[in-house]
């Protein structure tokens, strides 16, 4: 289907109310050039002229007459849905949907999105916790929280704060397979010591450690299990049955507890960071702007996060 000239239809719309192409230019802010070619443009496309015109006044044709309502109509619902759009974008109110790992929604999001509704009592959040990596763009999706060491740089990204990740292991496990004191140590045989796999990766794909002194190495993840969700993990860390790398924001209340310890803690994984992604569109309603700025600065320094 052909668009429509909305342009076009709007030049005569003014002309017709002003009563004149110089007039509806003053009132349009344009020259009468530019009224003039449009409505000719407009005239020529469906065949048919809308005015009279001498070289003293103009006057509606027949077809003109027919068709100036519908064109006054076209006009006010252009004029309706840019004022509401304008309203919208300048209201604290309406819906917002956003994304987050299930994770770091459980225990991070409930007390920022509690303060922000409870101050901002028109707004509606749509809070979807998922770990799969959704389109923001062709699911609607206005904010998203992602950790991650690489984001979609089509997106409009603002990093909130460093990630920290830790290779953590049972007392238990480590009283039966002993405590590595380097990389190496988790691939010299397989049979001695198990890896859990975590994150949107491969299953096969590896965890590569740093340290200060002594370079970069890689691990293979060699465990029973892979997933996307880190707390399906800690069940199996706990019984002993392998070794795993999760954020802290997962691990603090393990860690405080004993039930899990940290091994290589000089060995560092590659950087995350928690990002606050938006569409690609600068123009934002106030609502989404507002709850981006609440989230930012509730998260920022947030102690779960480390």
């Amino acid at each position: 289907m052909a668009i429509p000239d909305f342009e076009g239809w709007a030049y005569f719309a003014a002309v017709a109310e002003q009563g004149g192409f110089r007039a509806a230019s003053a009132a349009l802010g344009l020259s009468p050039a530019t009224v003039s070619k449009g409505v000719a443009r407009l005239e020529a496309r469906i065949g048919m002229a809308l005015f009279h015109r001498t070289s003293r006044q103009i006057s509606l044709t027949l077809a003109g007459e027919a068709l100036v309502e519908q064109a006054r109509a076209m006009v006010a619902a252009g004029v309706a849905a840019q004022e509401l759009a304008m309203e919208d974008a300048r209201d604290l109110s309406g819906p917002i949907r956003l994304t987050a790992p299930l994770s770091l929604g459980m225990t991070c999001l409930a007390e920022p999105l509690a303060d922000f509704l409870a101050t901002h009592r028109g707004v509606d959040i749509d809070l979807i916790l998922s770990d799969a990596r959704t389109d923001l763009v062709a699911d609607g999706i206005d904010i998203a929280l992602r950790v991650a060491a690489h984001v979609d740089s089509s997106l409009r990204s603002q990093m909130i704060a460093p990630v920290t990740l830790q290779m953590v292991a049972s007392p238990d496990y480590l009283a039966r397979h002993g405590t590595p004191t380097h990389p190496r140590e988790l691939v010299r045989d397989l049979a001695a010591h198990r890896v859990l796999g975590y994150g949107h990766a491969r299953r096969d794909t590896p965890i590569t450690l740093a340290h200060p002194a002594h370079g970069t190495h890689i691990v293979q993840p060699n465990g029973p299990l892979h997933t996307n969700n880190g707390e399906a993990m800690l069940p199996l860390l706990r019984a002993g049955l392998a070794i795993g790398q999760l954020p802290l924001f997962l691990l603090r209340d393990d860690l405080a507890r004993g039930t899990l310890v940290q091994i290589l803690p000089e060995w560092h994984s590659t950087p995350m960071t928690l990002r606050l992604l938006t569409p690609p569109s600068r123009l934002r309603p106030a609502r989404v702007r507002a709850l981006s700025a609440h989230l930012i600065g509730a998260l920022t320094g947030h102690p779960m996060l480390g």
